[in-house]
This record gives structure tokens, sequence and C-alpha cells, in this order.
């Protein structure tokens, strides 16, 4: 499946529509408020303080895969020893193609993360950045450890990304303090701790 539901950037992806119906089914409105409370009990997922633009993650890839055969659960949070390499060149609008030609796609998640499926398998890792007291920046030609898995949900491993291109690296401040947006100042913290705990074990991600 191509859906995509990610609560931080409000943003749901299909490639399919849904006939409209005079009844909503009793089942559906129970999956929507199962989605409803998980939103919003870790709006957090979304919110790290990267910040990689789209013209940033376009351009060749390098994906260094550890051991597969595991299971959703895979602790992804320590150091990951590549089995294999997977090449992938990230082109406008959405388009993937591996270093065989095969064709995927791949989809931005805010300006967070990215995930590319392609060649049977799915990828999704969030872009990397370093904190230093107030400042945070973002290394956009880099990831953090990442997922992957075959499109059927099995053989989970973990990865990370690195662009052939260095992208520019782009540096964010935190609030002044005294403004406004300093009421909402723990969105600048540095979450790298949330990153490792969710690589190590998450279940949200499909």
């Amino acid at each position: 499946s191509r859906d995509l539901i990610w609560c931080g950037s409000a943003r749901k992806k299909t490639h399919q529509e849904k006939h409209p119906t005079m009844r909503v089914p009793v089942l559906l409105l129970s999956a929507l408020a199962a989605v409803m409370l998980l939103c919003a009990s870790a709006p957090v997922l979304a919110d790290t303080p990267g910040n990689c633009m789209y013209e940033q993650i376009l351009g060749h890839w390098t994906f260094r895969m550890g051991q597969g055969g595991n299971t959703n659960q895979v602790d992804c949070a320590g150091e990951v020893h590549p089995k294999e390499e997977f090449k992938v060149e990230l082109r406008e609008p959405d388009l993937a193609v591996d270093a065989q030609g095969k064709k995927g796609f791949w989809t931005m998640i805010y300006n967070q993360g990215f995930e590319v499926v392609i060649s049977g398998k799915k990828f999704f890792a969030f872009s990397y950045y370093e904190t230093h007291g107030n400042d945070t920046t973002s290394f956009c030609h880099r990831t953090f450890n990442g997922w992957y898995h075959n499109e059927d949900g099995s053989n989970w491993g973990c990865y990370v990304g690195e662009k052939s291109q260095q992208a520019i690296n782009v540096q964010r401040d935190a609030p002044s303090a005294g403004s406004a947006a300093q009421e909402d100042a723990g969105v600048w913290k540095s979450e790298a701790d949330m990153v490792a705990r969710i690589n190590k074990k998450q279940s949200l991600w499909q």
C-alpha cells in the first residue's frame, strides 16, 4: 500500500480515491477515532529540529543496509553494520530510480525525513541534524539510522543514507528570548534522545 499517515505533518498520501457512501461504517469511525487518539498521544514524533527542503533531498543516495530478516520491533538505535548498499536517485517530482533502472516513488515527510518505495522495499529515515546550545544545524546529505522492509511488511532491517553530492547545511536558530515563539521553545531543543527511542522500538511506520 502507498497510504501514509504522519501525525505531525497532517499529511495523507493515497493513490486511490474512495467512492463516497451515504453511510459511514461503524468500523471506519472506530479506525478514525484510533488514528486521532494516536496523533494526540504522540505529536512529538514529527517535531524534530531538522529542516531539510525538497531541493536538498533530490539527487543520488546510497543506503547502507544492515542485516535484514527482523520484525518491526528491530532496534535501530545503535551502529548500523552494512551488509549491502542500495543506490537510488531521487528525481522530480517524486520519481525514484535505482542502479538497475527500476522505478519507484519517494515522499517528503514535512521537512523531517523522507520515504522511498522501490524494488519491492520501503525505506524511511529522519534527516540528520546536530544541536549545540541554542543552534541546530541540519545536515541534509545524511540521515539518522532508519528502517527498511519489504513492501509486504516482512524482512525488517536498519539502514543509514548518504547523498553523493553534499547538500548545503541549514542552521536553525532557537527563538529569541521574549518572543512569542519562546512559548513553544520545546520544539527547538535537541531531540536526539527522542530519535534514538523511536529507532530502538517503533511501530508507527509501516
